[in-house]
């Protein structure tokens, strides 16, 4: 009986190898689709009978998420982005709406906060124009799952391709945006809208901080190319000492949406109607911008270009010719 079932379980395990010859047991370095299955599903059901047995605590989540976004006023700026809009009313004018909604930093914080969850993304299709990125949510508690995909674009306004890094950029942050959307489809709004406000009132501090804050919000767009008086136009303002509390949010929005690529630079400050840009401008001054930052990085770590130990000495200073006395008669 036991080499029957020894000698039927080897059957139930032999593999044919190309040239139809029968081995004992699986290929070395081959696992079998259900084999990965079971190890995936034992896997999950661990982390669910985990979950249940240590559930979470709404108290301790807020708190912790509470305790995150007031760590700086950078971290609470980023916790949001702002997209500045013109609808178009009913009389004929136009007034200006934003589209807001918490960021992928906050979809982090919230992610660690909540416990007991498992997200990710991924690259699901890529082709010579877009790519499309799913980004799933798992929330073991409740076992609510879901799945969300994104798609971005590769190419510029011309149509040309991006470049690797580029689209190595846009993947990451397609992959970024698909985790976040995911994210907040399984976490309750109810949860998250007021973090969004706490967040809010972190970044915009108070009437004693407003010229340090404008200070340093006309800094970080000087960095992406754009001037204080594309910025006035934006927000409708006069000039730099009437932007307020209200717009400073707006732009620390607005900068969330551009460096995690919702929006892009030349979308939301487009030059002047008849008027053209310089060639490359932007493109220089962002350049620049990286070029300096990894130059300070290179110096830091020690790997920046070495000064000589020495300088060169100098050369000495030329001795006046004195003057030729005059002859006598």
């Amino acid at each position: 009986m036991v080499a029957a079932a020894r000698e039927s379980g080897m059957a139930d395990t032999e593999v044919a190898t190309s040239d139809r010859q029968l081995i004992g047991g699986t290929l070395e370095g081959v696992i079998t689709s259900s084999a990965m299955e079971a190890i995936t599903r034992s896997e999950l059901d661990v982390q669910i009978v985990t979950a249940r047995r240590f559930p979470r605590s709404l108290a301790h989540f807020k708190a912790r998420a509470l305790t995150m976004i007031r760590l700086d006023v950078e971290t609470a700026e980023s916790c949001r982005y702002v997209l500045p809009r013109r609808k178009r009313q009913p009389d004929g004018t136009f007034k200006r709406e934003n589209v807001e909604g918490p960021s992928v930093r906050l979809a982090e914080i919230v992610q660690v906060a909540y416990g007991n969850i498992r997200a990710g993304a991924r690259i699901v299709a890529e082709t010579d124009r877009e790519v499309v990125a799913q980004g799933f949510c798992h929330d073991l508690e409740t076992n609510t799952a879901v799945v969300m995909e994104v798609q971005r674009r590769i190419v510029d306004g011309n149509g040309r391709r991006y470049s690797d890094d580029m689209v190595t950029m846009t993947k990451n942050a397609a992959c970024a945006i698909a985790r976040r959307n995911a994210v907040f489809a399984v976490i309750p709004r109810a949860f998250v809208n007021p973090l969004m406000e706490a967040a809010k009132k972190v970044a915009a501090g108070d009437a004693k901080t407003l010229s340090e804050s404008r200070t340093r919000a006309l800094a970080a767009f000087a960095e992406l190319g754009v001037s204080a008086a594309a910025i006035c136009d934006k927000l409708e303002r006069g000039g730099v000492e009437d932007i307020d509390l209200e717009d400073l949010l707006l732009l620390s929005g607005l900068l969330t949406a551009i460096r995690e690529r919702e929006t892009t630079v030349e979308a939301e400050f487009p030059p002047p109607p008849g008027t053209e840009e310089r060639a490359g401008s932007r493109t220089a001054a962002v350049a620049e911008t990286l070029a300096r930052r990894r130059a300070h990085a290179d110096q830091a770590t020690g790997r920046g270009a070495e000064s000589p130990a020495t300088p060169p000495p100098a050369a000495p200073p030329e001795t006046p010719t004195p003057p030729t006395p005059p002859e006598t008669p």
